[in-house]
């Protein structure tokens, strides 16, 4: 039996005279046998990126042998000015063309994008901490419910201003080492599907759908080759019906 949970016990005032508190949480766990819970990580655990703390909003997940924990990091927030009242707030929202979204979209995502956490694991038998998601890979996928030894990471990091008018992304797939968070790129500037089904248990094939190609690439772990070239039928919607690739 073991448990994990996130919890804060050392809330600090944000400011001077103010009831605001400022939350760093902290990862805790428990195993049978143990006198009571202890600290597994926090934000200055080894392994923990600089300006990084545990994610209150990510959820915990056990690998299926339980030799791994699953946690979310997120930047430390910087404490609201609560020494004003909000009358007195100045508000003001700026938007640049080569922002990643139009302004309304930034609006839109706002409460998504102050919870969004990046995937860290602890390993037991290493009793280590890598982080394998980052704001510039934000999506890892997990292989072998956890256990395996290479996840997939997918980004549009730096592709996303094109959206504003193709309402699409490019994306760029990774291998990503468990072990050391060290990342190998796979693909780049893929228009068309990856996802989590795409991806072999063990993480050793890696396929995809290429818009363009109009057909469907596997990576083995050394190269990629197409494996519907000698399908005759089309692989696409033939009705699609939008200035878009099918």
């Amino acid at each position: 039996l073991q448990v994990a949970f996130i919890a804060e016990r050392d809330a600090i005032p944000i400011a001077i005279g103010t009831k605001d508190l400022e939350k760093i949480y902290k990862l805790w766990y428990y195993k049978e046998g143990m006198d009571s819970a202890g600290i597994l990580a926090e934000k200055t655990s080894v392994g923990m990126q600089v300006g990084m703390t545990i994610s209150e909003y990510a959820n915990l997940e056990f690998s299926k042998s339980g030799k791994r924990l699953f946690f979310g990091t997120a930047p430390i927030q910087a404490p609201k000015d609560t020494s004003l009242i909000e009358i007195d707030l100045v508000k003001l929202d700026i938007w640049h063309y080569n922002d990643d979204y139009l302004q309304t979209v930034q609006l839109n995502r706002l409460q998504q994008n102050l919870q969004q956490s990046f995937l860290a694991v602890y390993d037991f038998e290493d009793n280590d901490i890598e982080q394998l998601a980052t704001p510039e890979i934000p999506t890892v996928y997990q292989t072998n419910e956890g256990d395996g030894d290479i996840f997939v990471g997918v980004t549009d990091f730096g592709k996303r201003i094109e959206s504003q008018w193709t309402g699409n992304t490019k994306k760029d797939i990774y291998v990503v080492n468990v072990k050391d968070g060290s990342r190998q790129i796979v693909k780049k500037d893929l228009s068309g599907v990856i996802a989590p089904s795409y991806i072999s248990p063990t993480g050793k094939y890696i396929m995809w759908y290429d818009y363009k190609a109009k057909n469907y690439f596997a990576w083995d772990g050394d190269s990629t080759r197409n494996i519907t070239s000698k399908i005759k039928v089309p692989l696409y919607n033939e009705e699609h019906d939008s200035p878009s690739d099918p």
